[in-house]
């Protein structure tokens, strides 16, 4: 099957920050991955190197993701999962160049720390802008390709944010309880089409 995960989860390893993806099943066939947590892209690491051929990150990080990807034999787009123009151009290239989609893992977040009294406009847009209406947007677009199809699953990744809030992260907090009540709607919504949706709070 072919799957679609936005973001990846960040980590330091020595002196490189490596980005893990690690939360597909072994046998996936692993196509695309959206997204990417830090600032710094060094290297990918995958369960099976060998499945996943296709990254999508940040417009900005394009050309070094293009290096990654070619170290696997892949290939790059870039997207932001807050622009629904530029969500729908991705996966209409996804399916010019795989034929179809499978699965959505919708991962790509964002994460900023800050007193509530002090928070800015622009603080709590970034953090909803990503972490919301990504969510959002590249679910509402393939779960129309998954209804049309009558087969589809789509897993949403909340936080642990998402149940409990805490100090200096209230705004993240909302922004993922925001998609635990769209991903449990969503659920309702599209469970008779045939379609799985679940969300991960972890």
């Amino acid at each position: 099957g072919l799957v679609i995960l936005t973001g990846c989860a960040s980590i330091t390893r020595g002196s490189k920050e490596v980005f893990v993806v690690d939360t597909i099943p072994q046998d996936a066939d692993v196509r695309l991955s959206t997204g990417m947590v830090g600032k710094t892209p060094a290297s990918f690491q995958v369960p099976r190197s060998d499945t996943l051929t296709v990254f999508i990150s940040k417009p900005g990080y394009k050309d070094r993701t293009i290096i990654v990807a070619a170290e696997i034999g892949g290939s790059a787009f870039a997207i932001d999962v807050r622009k629904r123009a530029a969500v729908e151009t991705a996966i209409a290239e996804v399916e010019k160049a795989f034929g179809g989609i499978d699965i959505l893992c919708a991962n790509a977040g964002v994460s900023t720390m800050q007193h509530a009294l002090e928070l800015t406009d622009e603080e709590w847009d970034f953090n909803f802008d990503v972490n919301t209406r990504g969510v959002f947007l590249t679910n509402q677009i393939v779960a129309r390709r998954f209804v049309a199809q009558g087969s589809g699953t789509i897993v949403n990744t909340a936080s642990l944010a998402a149940k409990v809030g805490a100090p200096l992260l209230a705004h993240y907090s909302a922004s993922k309880f925001a998609v635990l009540g769209w991903t449990q709607g969503l659920a309702r919504e599209l469970a008779p089409k045939g379609i799985r949706v679940n969300g991960i709070s972890a």
